[in-house]
C-alpha cells in the first residue's frame, strides 16, 4: 500500500519497476492500493501520466484503489487521457478485479 504524499522520486521508483515488467513480459496489468495516499506532487502525476501514454499499447489495464478525494480526482482526470486506468472506491472491489484477471490469465 502506498502511503503519504506521492513524490516524483516515488514515481521514478514505481515506473522503473513497470519498465522491468513490460520488458520481461511485453505488457502489464497493474493492481495498486493507493488508499494511504493523501496527495501527490504534480511532477509525480505528470511522470505517471506521461509513462502511461508512452506505453499505452503495453498496458492492458491499471486498477487503483483510492480513498482520498484529491487523489481520486487526479486519477479521474488522468483516466481521460489514459482510458486503461480504472479506479475503485473499496479494497474489496479491487480484490474482485484482481481475482477476475487472475482467473482469466489461468
Amino acid at each position: 500500500m502506498a502511503t503519504g504524499r506521492a513524490s516524483a522520486a516515488m514515481a521514478r521508483f514505481f515506473l522503473s519497476h513497470c519498465d522491468s515488467v513490460v520488458a520481461a513480459n511485453g505488457s502489464m496489468e497493474g493492481f495498486h492500493d493507493w488508499s494511504g495516499l493523501v496527495g501527490y506532487e504534480s511532477a509525480c502525476r505528470k511522470a505517471v501520466t506521461d509513462w502511461a501514454v508512452e506505453h499505452r499499447t503495453e498496458v492492458e489495464k491499471v486498477h487503483v484503489f483510492v480513498t482520498q478525494q484529491l487523489v481520486r480526482m487526479g486519477v479521474s482526470v488522468t483516466s481521460i487521457v489514459v482510458p486503461t486506468l480504472q479506479s475503485y472506491d473499496s479494497r474489496e472491489s479491487l480484490v474482485t478485479a484482481f481475482r477476475r484477471a487472475d482467473a482469466k490469465a489461468r
